[in-house]
């Protein structure tokens, strides 16, 4: 055997590493060449004895082996032990099966801690053992079932299934135990695929692998069934294969390789036609109506995807179901099923969106809103309900419709109102609808709308209070408007103000020239407000002229049409017989 590597102990099969009684025997043999020798195994002398050997007097028996595997935390030490008390057991087959059942037990061990290095040279120990184990007792069916595996384990698929050939043959005169023709199976599926990705045509194998993984599975091996469907979709019988997940999932439904198998087997529509079946079965479990839902969300997007928008609606429909039926069986799904059924509503708004359908687009995310404001995503990527809710006021907003982008934000503001972008866009359609029923002398209800931008505008810039212009329109609704909060609005612009004059300071030399101008203009707006609060709503002169002469230093300076106005507002103050013309 290969030869151990670091602490690991040294090979039986490493023709350059043989265990101690083995370069013994080498050593008392002088010049003899060997006879009756096991290819890679312990080297026997011409006229040696061919019975059992009694075992060292300083080597454990066969008894205390045993209890050394059932108790030991390093079966590496075992595997040690067994190496030198091999010489006495050379004729043992209970030996050889223990010495590579350990060697399996061992490479499986390692390789669930993620330490790999060594288990080539593991799975040749077993294979040594095993094959040696078939030659002292050729009709025992753990040394086919240890050849056979050990042998696929290390990558020799051909040899595997020839000695699963030979288990075929015993079989016929012998019972077959469940975990024997599984690994039949699994062997033949390892040369169908050898052979299939070599471009080669399915072997004869295929068929007896079938037969011997359908016999393992009606006596009870439940692990028969993926190797099976492997088996079937490797010759690309899909539907076979596809029945044979259903039913182990049916017989199974947390069976996660044959889930994931079933993904891969039933795209579209047929996988939730699968879990329909599966759910017939299983009415009551939570686990399977989660799956159903998630299956549906699949058939949903192949809908979409063909332009059935009736059907994605429909499937989408019947998602929810699954999934709030999956949470009220099972309290721990509440997390999952709630994050699927954010996805759901939301889809619902997506699928009107592409139908053209903007209002039924709008009802549908606000309503995705409404039943879980937490789960609104911190970013509008694609197909999230943020950028839903910014794709519908934006095509509000592109189409003038104050009426819908009214409605629509009234609504949003209701359910979330921590987002100033939207309560900046709520504001705005309520101050130009106010100011459209103020023309229509409907002052009443214009009057309504600007205290409802007011109190828009008021949570904005709790949201955003630096942003300069922001600030100045909340003070706008004020001191055009409205005949409250002028005091509030007055002390707002003058922080507006500072805060320009103070970014203004701060502003790096590559900011583009926009952004220069709309903070100047920010300002100069703050300005020109001041002197209006003033003059027009206040009715006196105070420092108006010096807040007028200051706002025309902003942008778009001499072009300021508010500032005539006012001019001409503040010489009817100075001369109140003056007609204004």
């Amino acid at each position: 055997m290969p030869s151990m590597t670091g602490s690991f102990r040294p090979s039986f099969v490493n023709m350059g590493s043989q265990s101690l009684f083995a370069l013994a025997l080498v050593a008392g043999m002088a010049c003899q060449g060997p006879k009756n020798e096991v290819e890679g195994g312990p080297i026997v002398a011409e006229g040696m004895d061919q019975d059992p050997t009694p075992a060292p007097p300083d080597t454990p028996n066969l008894q205390q082996l045993r209890q050394m595997v059932l108790t030991a935390t390093d079966l590496n030490d075992v595997l040690a032990e067994m190496d030198k008390a091999a010489a006495g057991f050379e004729r043992e087959p209970d030996f050889w099966e223990l010495f590579g059942q350990t060697s399996l037990d061992y490479a499986k061990a390692e390789e669930s801690l993620g330490r790999t290095d060594a288990l080539e040279i593991m799975y040749n120990d077993a294979e040594y053992a095993f094959r040696h184990l078939r030659e002292l007792a050729p009709n025992r069916a753990t040394g086919f079932l240890g050849h056979t595996y050990s042998l696929r384990m290390s990558g020799d698929f051909e040899a595997a299934w020839q000695t699963a050939a030979d288990a075929i043959q015993w079989g016929l005169r012998a019972e077959m135990p469940a975990d024997l023709a599984e690994e039949i199976g699994r062997a033949g599926l390892a040369v169908v695929i050898e052979a299939v990705q070599a471009g080669k045509p399915v072997p004869a194998a295929a068929e007896a692998a079938e037969t011997h993984l359908i016999r393992a599975s009606e006596m009870g091996r439940a692990s028969a069934a993926i190797p099976l469907a492997d088996l079937l979709a490797w010759q690309n019988r899909s539907d076979a294969a596809r029945e044979v997940l259903i039913e182990a999932l049916i017989a199974d439904p947390a069976n996660e390789l044959a889930v994931a198998r079933l993904k891969n087997q039933a795209p579209g529509e047929s996988l939730s036609v699968a879990w329909q079946r599966i759910a017939r079965s299983h009415p009551d479990h939570a686990l399977v109506q989660w799956r159903l839902g998630e299956a549906l969300w699949t058939k949903y997007w192949e809908h979409r995807n063909q332009a059935d928008y009736f059907l994605a609606h429909e499937a989408l429909n019947r998602a929810e179901d699954s999934f709030l039926t999956a949470m009220a069986l099972e309290p721990s799904y509440q997390t999952t099923c709630q994050d699927w059924l954010h996805l759901v509503h939301t889809a619902h708004g997506w699928v009107y969106w592409l139908e053209g359908s903007i209002d039924d687009a709008a009802t549908a995310f606000l309503a995705a809103l409404e039943a879980d404001p937490d789960r609104l995503e911190a970013e509008a990527n694609a197909e999230s309900l943020r950028l839903g809710i910014y794709s519908v006021e934006g095509y509000f907003f592109e189409e003038s419709r104050l009426d819908k982008i009214l409605a629509f934000h009234s609504r949003l503001f209701k359910t979330y109102s921590d987002n100033p972008d939207w309560t900046n866009n709520y504001a705005f359609a309520c101050r130009d609808l106010g100011v459209a029923k103020a023309q229509q002398g409907e002052a009443e209800e214009a009057t309504k709308l600007f205290q409802d931008s007011w109190m828009a505008y008021s949570r904005t810039v709790e949201l955003a209070p630096l942003d300069v212009r922001l600030v100045n329109d909340r003070a706008l609704i004020s001191v055009y408007y409205l005949d409250e909060h002028w005091d509030e609005a007055e002390r707002e612009l003058h922080r507006a103000l500072q805060l320009g004059a103070e970014q203004q300071q701060q502003l790096a030399a590559d900011v583009p020239d926009r952004e220069r101008r709309l903070l100047d203009e920010a300002i100069g707006d703050a300005w020109e407000n001041l002197a209006y609060l003033e003059v027009i709503r206040r009715k006196r002169i105070g420092r108006s002229e010096e807040f007028l002469a200051e706002s025309i230093k902003h942008f778009p300076f001499q072009n300021r049409g508010g500032v005539a106005r006012i001019r001409q507002a503040i010489e009817q103050l100075r001369n109140p017989n003056t007609l204004e013309k």
